[in-house]
């Protein structure tokens, strides 16, 4: 638990099982290997507008000078919860 790049690689390992041996369960892919079926899934978000697509770096980001960027999609919205 305390051990980060345990828990990472486990977690890693889990993901990685998942899709490759992972099949669905509900909906009209049912049975369907999930490998298979998320190029599809993802095709049919996009095109109905459900769904874009999104990348995030996956180590920090630095600019020339050596500052830390952040990077930040520019075009979202939040819901404060307990506002009426």
């Amino acid at each position: 638990q305390n051990d980060k790049e345990k828990l990472a690689e486990a977690k890693r390992l889990t993901y990685l099982k998942g899709f490759t041996e992972g099949t669905m369960l509900i909906g009209e892919f049912v049975g369907r290997k999930v490998q298979d079926i998320k190029p599809i899934i993802k095709k049919k978000l996009i095109e109905s507008g459900e769904g874009i697509v999104y990348s995030e770096p996956e180590k920090p980001v630095m600019s020339r000078s050596g500052d830390e960027c952040v990077v930040a999609l520019t075009d979202q919205w939040y819901i404060t919860y307990g506002e009426s």
